[in-house]
């Protein structure tokens, strides 16, 4: 059965919730340029531009969470571009964070004992995580790996290493600021 799409929305949201491929490539070549410029403006780098729009055009068809619009499907795009976006630089803001809480104890103590307790204190964080965060947390933050490198050498997809890694990150973040807080300065 071939779908006639015409030239607005409404008939391109019907003819996607039917399923069509066809929509779909639509869909993805009219909107693809617009989506990677809002991505590259938030996040200023070209590859994860491209990675976070690729990531998006997959869910939404995977996932048919088109089926979840009843008017603007560009508009929900948008949003959910911008979104994953602000989620990516929030990731990284907290990454910055931690980093900045290591440097931090270590120029503030650099004799053996500080470094000890630093180490004791990540490897603490690191307890504290599901074991798979962990992983994903050793090689990201202590060999610094690329996610996409830690998602290959882990065996599993982008998506599900970002996910272990926002974990290991969240209790990283508490457990080294709150490490931060209680050294005597």
């Amino acid at each position: 059965m071939r779908i006639l799409i015409s030239g607005n929305d409404i008939d391109l949201l019907a003819a996607l919730k039917t399923g069509s491929k066809i929509a779909f490539e639509r869909l993805y070549k009219e909107s693809l340029q617009l989506l990677w410029g809002e991505a590259y403006r938030i996040l200023g780098n070209k590859e994860s531009a491209d990675d976070v729009v690729q990531e998006l055009f997959i869910e939404v068809w995977e996932k048919k969470l088109f089926d979840k619009v009843e008017n603007n499907i560009r508009s929900y795009l948008f949003t959910c571009i911008r979104r994953k976006c602000y989620k990516i630089v929030g990731n990284k803001n907290t990454l910055r964070e931690i980093s900045t809480s290591i440097e931090d104890s270590l120029t503030f103590y650099p004799d053996e004992f500080a470094v000890k307790e630093l180490n004791n204190e990540i490897n603490a964080a690191m307890k504290a995580m599901p074991p798979q965060s962990s992983k994903a947390f050793e090689l990201y933050i202590l060999e610094g790996k690329k996610r996409k490198e830690v998602a290959s050498e882990m065996g599993i997809s982008d998506n599900t290493a970002k996910s272990y890694l926002a974990t290991a990150l969240k209790i990283a973040r508490a457990k080294l600021l709150n490490f931060k807080k209680n050294t005597p300065i």
